[in-house]
């Protein structure tokens, strides 16, 4: 399988069960179009953060929003949202740092690259005190979902 398709069944899973808008940080070939039907077939919406302006835009035509952000300063946009979709450009420790900022503005959190965060010294802090998570080990690299 193509290392960049190994979250789709579980993202499609936990965004089909997950009710309300979408929130993706990063995007991709898989993901963004994927996650913007499962919003439009229902009436949600998909906004896209992402800080490369350049590949943002290829997802012009499919997200409802798309911001351009520097992660340094990333702020989660405002409102709720039913599923954060984690994939963005960030390396796996200041990925994982994400997971109790999105915490409570969402219902489920799915983060790509499990299998190298796991690895960190902090990935059992920061993937405290949630509902449940499953982790996707089928194929590599793992997926994370987490239930807030």
């Amino acid at each position: 399988m193509d290392g960049y398709a190994t979250h789709i069944e579980p993202l499609v899973k936990a965004a089909l069960a997950t009710p309300g808008n979408i929130l993706e940080l990063g995007c991709g070939d898989y993901s963004t179009p994927i996650l913007a039907a499962i919003a439009h077939s229902r009436g949600d919406y998909l906004v896209v953060c992402a800080s490369d302006p350049a590949w943002a835009d290829r997802y012009q035509d499919v997200a409802d929003e798309i911001i351009i952000v520097d992660w340094a300063h990333f702020q989660v946009p405002g409102g709720d949202w039913g599923l954060v979709f984690l994939d963005n450009e960030e390396h796996a420790p200041q990925r994982i740092l994400r997971l109790q900022q999105l915490k409570p503005r969402c219902k489920t959190i799915v983060m790509h690259d499990a299998s190298q965060a796991r690895e960190c010294s902090g990935f059992d802090i920061c993937t405290s005190g949630f509902a449940h998570a499953d982790m996707y080990e089928k194929h590599v690299p793992w997926t994370l979902t987490l239930t807030c």
